[in-house]
């Protein structure tokens, strides 16, 4: 009994004298027992507006020091105790606690070689609480723990991410790495802050959108892994659908459209939450108001690099005085960017303000956003009046919108990007307050790890068959259900990750009402229908003032007694044309429209048609153009006209379909024969013109051209008129044989050469004449007189002479012509010389010894 005694009194003897170590600025502590309080120690609570950091390093060499939480109790996102894994706030961030939550059990990691651990503890100036009570203990040091993701099913895709449907089940299977030893060790899987214990489990992701799963690896020392897996599960956003129909209720029979749109909807990570909630800025010299958001879903050693990777905070607020107020953000490593200093602003307002000491309560928040895009401070920003909704006295406004801060946000490079952002909003000023509505963060999209936000694509999609489905375009279906009740229809969705979704629609088929069906209607083309004679096949016995009727040329009309026939008793029809009545009921207050449908018949009017013509054809050549018909009863009238004139009949005979209509071509121009109507032995009748057209062409005509000019010529010019070149002639020289001459391409015209010695007056007789597309029997004669060409002779008196001696004379000589001649000759090849008509003798020098060539060029005579 004694030695109980005694140990009890040893032990209370200890935890009497275990040191305290309050949370204050006194530094470094280095010890290895203790208990670490708050500054109000296990009895009080801490104070206002405090920012205090104290570091702990071990007494004993080689070892590392340890914290164990046995309360904590802070104002939930006002004040914040941070946590860093080394001998100063520059150290990595192990975490930020605020609120309830007891921290876990806190050592340095294994990357910690100085076994030391830095507290920063800040509080707004409102609110206080008991604070914390951790016990201090130095441990061997951490050895290095790597978690490990040995496998999943499903497994993940070929980019790493598992892509699983809502409610589907993944198996995680885990492991470690451990530099020293794995005894003992626990694992303890996290889904976006649920924890499991096992080196397996499996966790069933009810809900859409992208989560983080993490392992974290305790040792038997309480040291934790170093690394994060951030395995990544995305888990399919199901689209939305929107089915656009004109009612939910139809008669029975009727018919309906439903379109399905359907819309992927696209999964954006929240990275920063904004904080909301009513938060009190009082009155008060130096108080202030601190809110945290805490950050995890970037990577675990990923930092700020550039100031323009912060693009905003934002703040909804309103304050009835600027210039009270000072604002400071913090980052996770305790740096920190005024972005509105104290004091400036004098009276300026944030938002609709109350400006009433008396009345706390809140005004209307605007949103005022800091950024390093802005162009202007707070301070000058411009104003504009609003209206105190309670003084109803007026305040220049701070205009809402995104303004420059103090500092830069340059100072935040170098801090990480995961952990805890503060910021503090001080009133520096016993008069005028506020209200924070919310606050948040904006950083650079790219920042955030790509696959935290995704996507689906739409793989297929579709309606399921239905025996109601009657129609279908696209994404439309037309219903017309063949029973009265609740009729549903499908429509399924398939995406890139393989999950189904399906859409319901239902519509409410009404009872049908107590009709027949009506009958088909027959007549012959040509005639008209009436429609009405189907209403009393569909009445029966009932009365037709119960009902009213409507002829469509649509189903969907006909529901809804649209686009009415206008005539029904003179309808004209088309074979095999449905027709559409709506009846609707009058009497029974159900406003049903049943639709039914019958068929025109029509036997089949005759068709005429003509032989093709040719496409020219010469004047006064005889054509007949032939009218057949078809498709109806022998024998068939034909009416017609010949270039629009009188109509005309002619009738076929016995069995033949055909019957020749001669046509006129004494007319030079077009010739059109139109049928006008064709007619069958039963009265059917074709009023659809047809018509064919042949060019009658005028025959070509000849003409002799002479050139009396010339009585000499020996040429006859042959002209073609009316026709169309190239001509060609056949004509005879006075009692000769025909001959045969043509002109070029494109000329009217050509040249026959007489032969020669052809003398004195011949007729030239044209006796055809054919240009390119007619030929025509000519007698076109003209008497041409031919002169007989003169002839020449050179006579010298002698063919060798003595030079000097009797004269060489030459003498020319014609003949076959009419004196006088006249002749052109050179000497020797000299210049042409005539002679004189009346003494054709030339007299040559013989006073040189040389020869003489005499050259007779031309002879003419008188003619």
């Amino acid at each position: 009994m004694k030695r109980i005694l005694l140990a009890l009194l040893l032990m209370a003897g200890f935890a009497a004298s275990a040191q305290s170590y309050l949370m204050n600025n006194n530094n470094p502590v280095t010890t290895c027992a203790g208990v670490f309080t708050d500054s109000g120690n296990t009895t009080g609570p801490y104070g206002n507006s405090q920012n205090f950091t104290k570091t702990f390093t071990p007494a004993t060499a080689g070892s590392a020091i340890r914290f164990e939480f046995t309360s904590f109790q802070l104002e939930d996102q006002a004040d914040l105790l941070q946590i860093f894994d080394g001998p100063d706030v520059s150290a990595p961030l192990i975490g930020g606690y605020s609120g309830t939550t007891i921290p876990p059990l806190i050592m340095p990691t294994a990357a910690n070689t100085s076994g030391a651990i830095t507290f920063r503890f800040t509080s707004d100036g409102v609110v206080t609480n008991p604070g914390w009570v951790a016990n201090v203990t130095c441990v061997t040091p951490c050895q290095l723990i790597q978690s490990v993701l040995t496998s999943t099913v499903p497994a993940a895709a070929a980019d790493g991410v598992i892509k699983v449907c809502p409610g589907t089940p993944v198996t995680f299977n885990g492991d470690g790495t451990f530099s020293s030893s794995g005894a003992g060790a626990t694992y303890v899987w996290d889904v976006e802050g649920e924890e499991f214990t096992g080196q397996s489990f499996t966790y069933t992701f009810a809900n859409s959108g992208a989560f983080r799963v993490n392992l974290r690896i305790t040792d038997a020392n309480g040291c934790t892994n170093i690394n994060l897996i951030n395995q990544v599960v995305q888990v399919s956003v199901p689209p939305v659908a929107t089915f656009n129909a004109d009612v939910d209720e139809i008669c029975n029979g009727n018919q309906l459209s439903v379109d399905a749109i359907i819309a992927p909807v696209p999964f954006n990570y929240e990275c920063t939450p904004p904080v909301s909630g009513t938060t009190f800025l009082p009155d008060g010299s130096g108080q202030s108001y601190t809110s945290i958001i805490t950050v995890d879903c970037f990577q675990s050693n990923q930092q700020i690099t550039s100031a323009n990777q912060l693009i905003n905070v934002c703040l909804n607020m309103e304050h009835s005085y600027l210039g009270d107020l000072n604002i400071v953000l913090t980052s996770p490593n305790g740096s920190t960017v005024v972005l509105k200093a104290y004091p400036g602003g004098g009276g300026t307002w944030l938002g609709t303000a109350i400006d009433d000491d008396s009345n706390l309560n809140p005004g209307v928040g605007a949103q005022y956003c800091l950024s390093m895009s802005g162009t202007s401070t707070m301070v000058n920003g411009p104003t504009q009046p609003v209206l105190d909704p309670v003084l109803n006295n007026t305040g220049d406004q701070l205009v809402p919108g995104t303004y420059l801060p103090i500092g830069n946000f340059s100072a935040f490079v170098g801090s990480p990007l995961n952990g805890s952002w503060t910021i503090t909003v001080t009133d520096n000023l016993g008069i005028d307050n506020g209200y924070i509505f919310e606050w948040g963060l904006e950083f650079d999209p790219a920042l955030v790890p790509g696959d935290l936000s995704f996507a689906n694509t739409i793989v297929s999609q579709g309606w399921l068959p239905d025996p109601a489905i009657v129609s279908q375009v696209g994404d439309t279906i037309t219903v017309s259900p063949e029973t009265s009740g609740t009729h549903c229809f499908t429509y399924a969705v398939t995406d890139d990750f393989g999950c189904v979704t399906e859409f319901v629609k239902c519509i409410e088929v009404l009872p049908a009402l107590p009709l027949n069906d009506p009958q088909d209607l027959f007549r012959c083309e040509g005639q008209t229908f009436d429609l009405t004679e189907v209403i009393p096949t569909i009445l029966g016995s009932q009365n037709a003032a119960a009902y009213n009727f409507a002829f469509h040329h649509t189903a969907l009309d006909a529901q809804y007694i649209a686009n009415q026939i206008i005539t029904p008793e003179t309808y004209t029809g088309l074979d095999g044309e449905i027709i559409y009545v709506s009846i609707e009921d009058l009497l029974s207050g159900s406003n049903c429209i049943e639709v039914r449908e019958f068929t025109l018949h029509l036997t089949e009017k005759p068709e005429p048609s003509i032989e093709a013509l040719p496409g020219i054809i010469c004047q006064d050549q005889p054509l007949n153009a032939v009218l057949t018909g078809s498709l109806a009863e022998l024998p068939y009238t034909f009416e017609y006209n010949i270039n629009g004139g009188a109509t005309q009949t002619i009738s076929t005979v016995g069995t033949d379909l055909s019957v020749p209509v001669p046509l006129p071509t004494n007319v030079a121009g077009p010739v059109t024969i139109t049928i006008t109507r064709i007619t069958d032995n039963t009265g059917c009748f074709n009023d659809t013109p047809v018509s064919a057209t042949t060019e009658v062409l005028s025959l070509p005509e000849s003409d002799i051209v002479l050139d009396t000019a010339n009585p000499c010529a020996a040429e006859v010019t042959f002209q073609g008129l009316n026709g169309t070149a190239p001509y060609e002639f056949t004509f005879t020289l006075g009692t000769g044989a025909a001959e045969s001459v043509s002109t070029v391409a494109g000329s009217d015209s050509v040249t026959f050469t007489v032969p020669s010695g052809t003398s004195g007056t011949l007729p030239v007789t044209i006796i055809n004449v054919s240009d390119a597309n007619c030929s025509n029997v000519q007698n076109v004669t003209e008497s041409i007189t031919f002169g007989t060409l003169p002839e020449a002779t050179i006579t010298p008196n002698t063919t060798s002479i003595c030079q000097g001696s009797t004269p060489l004379q030459v003498t020319f000589a014609g003949s076959l012509g009419t004196a006088p001649y006249q002749f052109t000759y050179v000497i020797n090849g000299g210049t042409p010389q005539v002679t004189d008509s009346n003494n054709p003798v030339i007299t040559l020098d013989t006073s040189l010894a040389t020869t003489f060539q005499i050259d007779l060029l031309e002879v003419s005579d008188a003619n």
